[in-house]
């Protein structure tokens, strides 16, 4: 029984903390969203709540729609480079065995 109690009061301290670090972070942006609408000439309280949840709306729909749009879309496949010779690693390697001078002459 003093496990569920306790377990009750430390996710209630934890959904305290992150409801405090939520509206601390969110309150400026809304007190500057209502200068802005207020600045604009709308004066009903109605419309100061009407605006802000249509922009979070569209916030979270715009971020909703991008996860699904990333999840039906496949990576292109990767382009094949079929040769019919063996790979050499000594390839390309010829520059690298000649002197400096020779591959950095002044002109």
């Amino acid at each position: 029984m003093k496990l569920a109690v306790i377990s009750f009061l430390n996710a209630g301290i934890w959904l305290t903390i992150v409801f405090l670090a939520f509206f601390m972070q969110i309150m400026p942006f809304l007190l500057v969203l209502t200068l802005i609408n207020i600045s604009f000439g709308v004066s009903s309280e109605v419309a100061l709540v009407i605006i802000p949840t249509f922009l979070f709306g569209m916030l979270l729909a715009a971020c909703i729609y991008a996860s699904v749009r990333n999840r039906k879309r496949r990576p292109a496949p990767l382009p094949l480079y079929i040769t019919k010779e063996k790979p050499d690693p000594w390839k390309g390697l010829a520059t690298c065995i000649l002197p400096y001078s020779r591959t950095h002459t002044m002109q």
